[in-house]
């Protein structure tokens, strides 16, 4: 269902829109990242600057795939008002 929703942002206000491949990266013995350690590095890096912040959530992903392939395409889009 497609629905229309209107969001005030004030200023230092982000939305964080992602696909589940954040959730889906896997370590090498085959456990996924998941919902709550996605939604943990997504808070502890919220006031970051939009580049700073999804630069280091790549590395997050990398740390934890440690060079395993990442099972599905990973899409994070970040909105900011800044003033």
């Amino acid at each position: 269902t497609l629905q229309t929703a209107q969001v005030t942002l004030e200023p230092g206000d982000r939305l964080l829109f992602s696909n589940t491949g954040p959730l889906v990266v896997q370590d090498p013995d085959g456990e996924e990242l998941g919902e709550s350690d996605f939604y943990r590095a997504v808070l502890q890096r919220a006031e970051m600057e939009t580049e700073e912040m999804l630069a280091d959530l790549e590395e997050v992903f990398e740390e934890f795939a440690d060079e395993e392939p990442y099972p599905n395409d990973i899409t994070i889009v970040s909105v900011r008002r800044d003033a």
